[in-house]
């Protein structure tokens, strides 16, 4: 067996770059940064204890998940595994030096700095997986008596002596960007939603954004189009929208570019009942396409289908897509969009459209040897050539492969480790020149070089545990194994045949809507027809019928209080009369 002693270098899990007002690029390498400021590269050291997991036993290193630089390049703020948020101050000239370390409730889902007035300090605006989005600020606020227990916090974010609460979701959040003027937040989760709000003002919403079929896992405002936000997850469509008005310009399919790329995928759960095992197939793709997901191509599925579970497992739904980062770099008179898939080996790209009733793009694929994990643009002073710093699990199919079924555990021990996959591991950074035409892989440069020696490393034992896939099997649905499944409403697949009679889709796009039959219909809770109603489908019958239902006397309407939350939808009605009405008028009036 291979000795899994031997020293491996960490992956790069995050990366971030800034080019005002110099050029700064900042790579996590384990628990600690490498901060390249042109001239020379600094490694800053984590204070966390190595060793301690924080996995369930797993995994041993407290990794770098998150990177923010402020706007003008002084300040940098990252959060690990250990949920710490750190401060660094980038001084011209000098190495940079750590400012401050303050512990955070829960898991971060994003991180970034507001803008902010000259002389003024940037705040921090941090996201975590439960749904909460906190204001930060610059320096520590002192914290005089006890702290809320854990507990008290996760009950009321209200609480956090550290920060203040911004908004809340109730879902997973997956991200949360600034518009480029910094008076707008804009909000994604698990759920579907994208919510546009006011910053910091942001219990004001001032509009949703509706249309998206599945979970929502990146966003990203072009800086030179500040109006427009492009949004993917796991559905097959890249989509781009007019945050402003709420408009929806336009969508790309980016399945044909991303799926022949997958590499890593979630791991299996075990289906305990029947009634699992067939959703789960129905749902996840035990048929392709029949969730309204795009067919796996036939290299695919002819190599033994790669989202396929086998019998007595299962795999979360939709076919193991979910787009990590979207960023956009102009080049020439172009704004390119540039995106990659968690646990893919490849890294997109495709001009923007200027026309939203332009042709569809074409993407430009750049595939890669090891499943990527970041990128960000390499900062430069020359105009002539823009560039892209990646990070690549170059560990991936020497040290790790797919969790088998009844594991949850993607290590492995390999038969030997050789000097030629020692020298593949060691490739934890590449860079691509980006062109109109796409990208190709430059073989040297000076970051490179520079970064070469300043690795941080660790056993092999203990690198091939790292947890370097987390939204794959978080994200996505795990087709009758959740307790709110109800509340994820029916699934829209498209359906064959001809007008329906009660409860017909009217789609707005030009593909057919699944027919709800009225028993259908009858039985489905206020909120998932409410989803119903956002995706096309006229369920205003159905709300009608509920409104004039009588119960307890005239003109009193039923509403669902606390139970239809958790997806019970016997218990738990209030009687409130002429409610509805009244929320309405006062909604208009605001």
């Amino acid at each position: 067996m291979a000795d899994l002693s031997i020293p491996v270098p960490l992956p790069i899990t995050a990366l971030a770059s800034s080019s005002s007002p110099s050029p700064l690029l900042v790579a996590a390498s384990g628990p600690s940064l490498l901060i390249h400021t042109g001239s020379s590269t600094h490694n800053l050291a984590s204070t966390s204890t190595a060793g301690v997991s924080h996995n369930a036993g797993d995994q041993l290193i407290p990794l770098v998940r998150h990177i923010a630089i402020s706007p003008l390049g002084d300040y940098i703020a990252t959060v690990s595994d250990d949920k710490l948020l750190r401060v660094y101050s980038v001084a011209t000239g000098g190495a940079p030096t750590l400012l401050s370390s303050r512990p955070v409730s829960k898991k971060c889902s994003d991180l970034s700095f507001s803008l902010s007035s000259a002389g003024a300090e940037p705040d921090i605006v941090l996201s975590d997986k439960v749904g909460d989005v906190y204001l930060y600020p610059l320096t520590p606020r002192p914290v005089s008596g006890d702290r809320p227990a854990p507990l008290a916090l996760n009950s009321d974010p209200t609480l956090n002596p550290d920060a203040d609460l911004l908004l809340g979701h109730v879902s997973v959040l997956t991200a949360a960007v600034l518009s480029c003027d910094g008076n707008s937040i804009i909000t994604s989760d698990r759920d579907e939603h994208i919510r546009v709000s006011r910053f910091p003002k942001s219990y004001i919403i001032e509009r949703y954004l509706f249309g998206t079929d599945g979970f929502i896992s990146a966003l990203h405002v072009p800086e030179g189009s500040p109006s427009t936000l492009i949004s993917a997850g796991g559905e097959q469509w890249m989509r781009i929208w007019n945050w402003e008005t709420g408009e929806a310009l336009g969508k790309v399919d980016i399945y044909p570019a991303v799926l022949p790329h997958r590499r890593a995928r979630s791991n299996l759960r075990r289906v305990k009942r029947k009634r699992n095992a067939a959703q789960a197939e129905a749902e996840a793709g035990g048929e392709p396409g029949s969730s309204g997901q795009a067919e796996a191509p036939e290299s695919d599925l002819a190599a033994g289908s790669f989202y396929a579970a086998p019998e007595g497992y299962a795999l979360p739904s939709g076919q193991g897509v979910c787009i990590k980062k979207i960023r956009t770099v102009n080049v020439g008179e172009q704004t390119l969009v540039l995106f990659f898939s968690e646990g893919a080996a490849a890294i997109h790209s495709f001009a923007l459209p200027l026309d939203p009733t332009s042709p569809p793009p074409t993407i430009s694929t750049l595939p890669l040897d090891f499943p990527l994990l970041d990128f960000t643009i390499l900062p430069s002073t020359s105009s002539s050539n823009t560039q892209v710093v990646i990070s690549l699990d170059s560990t991936w199919g020497i040290l790790k492969q797919n969790p088998p079924a009844g594991s949850q555990s993607s290590a492995f021990v390999p038969p030997s480790i050789t000097s030629e996959c020692q020298a593949k591991m060691a490739t934890v950074l590449v860079i691509a020149e980006i062109s109109a035409e796409g990208l190709t892989l430059v073989p040297e440069h000076p970051v490179l070089t520079s970064f070469q020696s300043e690795y941080a490393s660790a056993p092999a034992s203990e690198v091939s545990k790292l947890q370097l896939y987390p939204l794959l099997p978080l994200l996505p649905r795990w087709a009758g194994m959740e307790e709110d499944d109800e509340l994820a409403g029916p699934s829209t697949e498209p359906v064959d045949g001809g007008k329906g009679k009660k409860g017909q889709g009217k789609g707005k796009g030009k593909g057919k809507q699944k027919v709800y039959t009225r028993e259908e219909l009858e039985g489905m809770s206020n909120k998932m027809l409410g989803r119903l109603k956002s995706q096309g489908v006229d369920v205003e019958e159905w709300f009608k019928r509920r409104q004039r239902r009588p119960k307890g006397g005239a003109g009193v309407k039923k509403r669902k209080v606390g139970a239809e939350a958790l997806g019970d939808a016997g218990e738990g009605e209030q009687e409130v009369e002429g409610e509805d009405e009244d929320i309405e008028a006062q909604m208009n009036q605001a």
